[in-house]
């Protein structure tokens, strides 16, 4: 074992030990066990504090299958429990820095420490456990209530092909489509869309795609988040925003689950790259794009958002979903019925 191995070993160990006393000061909370793309998490809380900021985005995933090794997540917050996780020992490791994030990853470890949410995440691979701290649960932003343990899962789940890209999804059990375009394309609205059509949602932000031995995206969270004006488009999801007292200074927040008359999508073959963009015509017009168009609208972001998991390896496989896949762009009208409508083209295409 490397230095920094047993270095990192006897962090994670004082990790467990510390999530032990918090769970002996505050009792256990929820436990949860996930099934993510068909491998198991098990998440164990300290208290219920984190659990209310944390489970919500992903109680689709909750499997009731016993048994099954897979990784083990302990979660808790400070100003619950009192007990405060000490950092890594960030000055013997060759971390990277980007905007507000400190991140460290190699074939077996990866960590994170996001300073605007005061997150810290962990993954050990080999021993198959994680940890996710943060000083105040209560005070965690509605973007992270949207994705919570973004890095944490990706750091588990590079390691088995699969990665999460900056995109939607949406689709029918037979065949779907990435929707992919920076903040103000359309990509939001248009999974709306389709999610309050006959078509499945798999996400409005985040996507969990493999490319081998086929392209394929997989459910992650429940969630969606949307303007003001384009929530007043879709009144019918009113009820299960999250946060409307606060829509004047952040983000419609949903939670889809709740929506019992049309359940979420474990995932589905992925046949097509689309890239949305707002028009105001009130057709919708599908036409060819490039696989640089492709790789330029889902890179740059996806890229960012793997702090602490595998670049490289997400845009190697981003690089082939781009080649393999037809990529088009489409030009979304103010026409519902004709987005849908173009939607359906091209997964007819496919």
């Amino acid at each position: 074992m490397s230095g920094r191995a047993h270095m990192l070993d006897a962090y994670f160990d004082e990790a467990a030990a510390l999530f032990g006393a918090a769970v002996a000061r505050v009792g256990e909370g929820p436990v949860r066990r996930l099934a993510v793309a068909g491998h198991n998490a098990h998440l164990r809380f300290a208290g219920s504090a984190l659990a209310a900021r944390v489970l919500p985005a992903l109680e689709h995933l909750t499997s009731d299958e016993a048994g099954g090794e897979g990784l083990t997540v302990m979660l808790w917050d400070l100003k619950s429990t009192g007990v405060v996780l000490p950092p890594p020992p960030w000055d013997d490791l060759r971390y990277h820095e980007r905007g507000n994030a400190r991140a460290y990853s190699d074939a077996r470890f990866s960590l994170s420490f996001e300073r605007r949410t005061d997150v810290f995440s962990a993954v050990d691979n080999e021993r198959q456990m994680a940890v996710y701290w943060t000083r105040d649960a209560s005070a965690l932003p509605n973007f992270t209530m949207a994705a919570p343990m973004q890095r944490l899962l990706q750091g588990w789940l590079r390691t088995r092909g699969l990665f999460v890209l900056h995109a939607a999804a949406i689709g029918r059990e037979d065949a779907g489509l990435l929707l992919a375009g920076r903040s103000g394309s359309g990509k939001s609205t248009t999974a709306m869309l389709a999610f309050e059509s006959h078509l499945l949602y798999a996400g409005d932000d985040y996507a969990l795609v493999q490319s081998d031995p086929s392209p394929h995206v997989h459910a992650l969270y429940n969630t969606a988040k949307l303007n003001v004006d384009a929530l007043d488009r879709m009144p019918a999801l009113r009820p299960v925003v999250s946060n409307p007292s606060r829509l004047d200074t952040e983000k419609a927040l949903l939670f889809l689950d709740t929506r019992a008359s049309h359940p979420l999508t474990k995932g589905f073959p992925l046949r097509a790259i689309v890239l949305p963009r707002v028009t105001g015509e009130i057709g919708s017009e599908v036409r060819q794009a490039s696989p640089l168009d492709a790789y330029q609208a889902i890179g740059p972001d996806s890229a960012f958002t793997m702090l602490g998991g595998d670049a490289r390896g997400a845009l190697a496989m981003l690089k082939t979903l781009v080649h393999v896949l037809p990529c088009y762009h489409l030009g979304l009208g103010t026409d519902r019925g004709g987005v849908i409508a173009a939607l359906d083209t091209v997964l007819n295409r496919g």
